[in-house]
């Protein structure tokens, strides 16, 4: 699925993805996930190793796990349990996610505010999938997290140009995919994906991300589902009833086809799953 970029494009995109990983952007327990993901000798027993070198991460996979958003029937104690319910390539995609977010951290309120809104979209996603047959709840979960990671990318690296265009436009608004092209040769949608492709995420959750704000009709159940958890995230912030009803007639809809009594249910619980998931991340 490709965003447009010409070859330029992905060129440039290349070069910021070098320098990203030149001057250290990333936080340091990323990196050495990125290299347990891409060798296909690692285990769950390298994973909580590395997990671990980092306290914090540790401490938030441990309150996921125990979350609603998992509904595990006990309580996970250890990092060592949480890995061995939760499975190796869970493990690491939710690991990679909270860390990779912890970027937002590093550039200041607008950073904060799309981590937020990214973990919006994380809860709104998974409510979505948990009634939609044919896809992961759990992957929608990480995918959530990490489909404006690209944004997070520009706020580190290209901070005050970015911030000229940023200011102008809504994430969700596909002028903004526009700017970054005139700007950068690239929009974030792509630049997001082909970092996550370098870090050796599923190919699936890159396209995704590629296609995420894209205008055209989505494709496919996948596709639909995050273009409708994006819209509902941000509709179910002003009216509850018109979120519904809006969410129902979306163009998106017309794939997943949920009707308007699970819609209701989504939007009645949101705001308490997403006050679960700030408070565990």
């Amino acid at each position: 699925m490709s965003g447009g970029e010409t070859t330029e494009g992905i060129r440039k995109i290349d070069a910021i993805l070098n320098r990203a990983d030149q001057v250290g952007v990333y936080p340091g327990v990323a990196a050495k996930i990125q290299e347990i993901a891409k060798d296909p000798w690692s285990d769950l027993k390298k994973m909580e190793k590395t997990v671990a070198l980092d306290p914090t991460l540790s401490a938030r996979v441990l309150k996921i796990a125990n979350s609603a958003f998992y509904g595990l029937q006990r309580e996970v104690s250890t990092l060592s349990h949480a890995l061995g319910i939760l499975g190796f390539v869970p493990t690491r995609d939710l690991a990679l996610a909270l860390s990779l977010g912890a970027m937002g951290q590093q550039v200041g309120v607008r950073g904060e505010e799309m981590w937020t809104r990214s973990l919006r979209t994380a809860a709104t996603a998974k409510l979505l999938a948990r009634f939609t047959r044919g896809v992961r709840a759990d992957d929608f979960f990480v995918i959530g997290m990490l489909h404006d990671v690209g944004i997070l990318l520009l706020l580190n690296l290209e901070k005050e140009k970015y911030e000229r265009i940023i200011r102008r436009f809504d994430p969700n608004n596909p002028a903004l995919l526009q700017a970054e092209r005139l700007l950068f040769g690239f929009d974030h949608a792509t630049l997001g994906a082909q970092c996550l492709r370098r870090w050796g995420l599923p190919e699936y959750t890159c396209d995704l991300v590629q296609v995420s704000h894209h205008l055209q009709r989505p494709g496919d159940k996948g596709h639909a589902l995050l273009k409708l958890a994006l819209f509902l995230e941000e509709e179910a912030l002003h009216e509850q009833d018109a979120a519904v009803h809006n969410s129902f007639t979306h163009p998106a809809n017309q794939v997943l086809r949920l009707p308007e009594s699970i819609l209701s249910r989504v939007v009645q619980v949101l705001d308490e799953e997403i006050r679960e998931l700030q408070r565990v991340t």
